[in-house]
């Protein structure tokens, strides 16, 4: 005799607010998709392979060897250390405090099963020197030589991925879409081997060859899309994965490039990943991944000098009718 077992109201209402969620936010961005569907035509610019180099002028060894490895391939490691930022022992004693709040929230059912948390808004602002830390003029200095013009700041994303080997949601491979080159400036706050969950992104010859099958589009792809009809040399060789200890830094242009969080198998894996862009960027719709409120931006960017201030009111440069479409909700 086979016996069912039926899940508890406690095991199956979040998965239905989960469920829910998701619909409310697929019909609410209806508006940006179709205007994103408008305004993607294809990237009238220069092939990844061949991005023009940044001028380098005024910038430290570091910072120009950072933006010099990004005009090339699309990424770019450091370390804490190495970039020296000022008010980097402050922000990492808030990032120590964020990674125990959300650990012990994964306590919760209804959290223990998701693949990968985030830290709310509410949490980032508690520790705010998370957000002081992007906007130092250094780390500025370092994202517009690389985008070329003034950079725009989108906020932070701080994540706990757990190690269940799940391909799903941003572990699947995807291009960003706010932009169509910008920046995306991660930390790792645990040590990350190949199964700890390290980010990948593929290199740019590859890119070009997923650009001739897919073009200029966003479609999320699971491995054997990436690789289809790939050259299987360029499969074995065009995959990079950054590996690093607790205080690895990692530049990234998430938008010209696909790239994923590997599956962690083995060890969960924490880290910061910070958002720029241009100031009129492609798409503003898919801006604002945050998911702070405009007016908790807006609070906060009155407590920063004048260059941070303008990274953060970024929208407010933005013409009308780009302000009028509402920020698109789809999750990846």
């Amino acid at each position: 005799m086979t016996f069912q077992t039926t899940a508890s109201p406690r095991e199956v209402l979040p998965d239905l607010m989960g469920r829910i969620s998701r619909r409310v936010d697929s019909l609410l961005s209806i508006p940006s998709e179709i205007a994103l569907r408008v305004a993607n035509r294809p990237d009238p610019r220069v092939p990844s392979s061949t991005i023009p180099a940044a001028d380098l002028s005024g910038l430290g060894a570091t910072a120009a060897g950072i933006v010099d490895d990004l005009c090339r391939t699309g990424v770019a490691v450091t370390s804490l250390e190495e970039l020296a930022i000022p008010g980097t022992g402050a922000m990492m004693e808030a990032a120590d405090a964020l990674q125990s709040r959300l650990a012990a929230r994964c306590a919760q059912p209804d959290i223990a099963r998701k693949h990968t948390i985030a830290a709310t808004p509410r949490d980032v602002l508690a520790h705010d020197q998370l957000l002081r830390w992007a906007l130092d003029a250094k780390l500025l200095d370092i994202v517009e030589a690389y985008i070329g013009t003034a950079a725009a700041y989108d906020g932070l994303l701080f994540y706990r991925s757990h190690p269940d080997g799940r391909e799903e949601g941003v572990r699947e491979w995807h291009r960003d879409r706010e932009d169509a080159r910008m920046l995306k400036v991660a930390i790792y706050l645990t040590d990350v081997d190949e199964t700890g969950g390290p980010f990948e992104m593929i290199t740019p010859e590859f890119q070009n060859l997923v650009d001739a099958r897919e073009g200029w589009k966003y479609p999320v792809m699971d491995s054997a899309r990436l690789n289809a009809g790939i050259p299987p040399a360029m499969r074995e060789n065009g995959i990079r994965t950054i590996t690093g200890k607790r205080g690895t830094v990692m530049f990234a242009d998430a938008a010209r490039f696909h790239h994923r969080g590997k599956p962690p198998t083995r060890s969960h894996r924490d880290a910061i990943f910070h958002s720029f862009f241009s100031r009129t960027p492609r798409h503003p719709y898919c801006c604002e991944r945050s998911m702070m409120s405009r007016a908790q931006i807006a609070n906060f960017a009155q407590t920063l000098d004048p260059r941070g201030r303008d990274s953060m009111l970024w929208r407010h440069a933005l013409p009308l009718r780009s302000r009028l479409i509402p920020p698109n909700r789809v999750k990846i």
